[in-house]
């Protein structure tokens, strides 16, 4: 993963987790905070997990610091964790904005094992992926719709943005083997 390439991922993880968060936000409180059985409970519940893995994580990235988790009382409405969301993405600007490929490469020790940040950015956009299909489900069994939040959809609505097209190599020319089925 170059540099370029996470200021991609990281505009579609945010595009992702915002579209969630606004159908989140249709739903009655006591549907938002009901216990349906899932991993962190609630569509509430499976959100503040979301964002508090991404401000774990960053906060590791930034000084190596090992922060608690958020939880209700850090976050008690939707639209504090919203505002929460919303100062980790600065942060996320400001950190990604220092971001070099060599930095990438980086070792950083995890639970005695060494990884790169660039995977350890990695885990952390698909723990955030994860938990987003853990979101539409709860959302179905509410009777909600959820979001597309396909990263072909994420592409598509952004063309015109200036994001990188990923499949076009520097050159312009483009690579071989690419699959429009999925």
């Amino acid at each position: 993963m170059t540099a370029q390439e996470l200021q991609v991922r990281f505009a579609y993880n945010r595009w992702a987790n915002q579209r969630l968060v606004a159908a989140a936000s249709l739903l009655a409180p006591e549907d938002l905070t009901r216990d349906l059985g899932a991993s962190f409970r609630s569509v509430y519940g499976t959100l503040l997990h979301v964002v508090s893995g991404e401000r774990r994580w960053l906060r590791f990235w930034q000084d190596g610091s090992l922060v608690p988790p958020l939880g209700p009382v850090d976050s008690p409405t939707l639209a504090a964790l919203e505002g929460a969301w919303a100062a980790i993405q600065r942060e996320q600007d400001t950190f990604l904005a220092g971001i070099t490929d060599d930095r990438l490469r980086a070792e950083h020790l995890v639970d005695g094992q060494a990884y790169c940040l660039g995977d350890l950015v990695q885990h952390l956009l698909n723990h955030s992926t994860y938990h987003r299909g853990q979101v539409a489900v709860l959302l179905r069994q509410l009777g909600q719709r959820p979001p597309a939040t396909d990263y072909r959809v994420f592409v598509a609505e952004n063309r015109d943005r200036g994001l990188p097209n990923q499949a076009v190599e520097a050159d312009g020319r483009a690579q071989s083997g690419a699959s429009q089925g999925a």
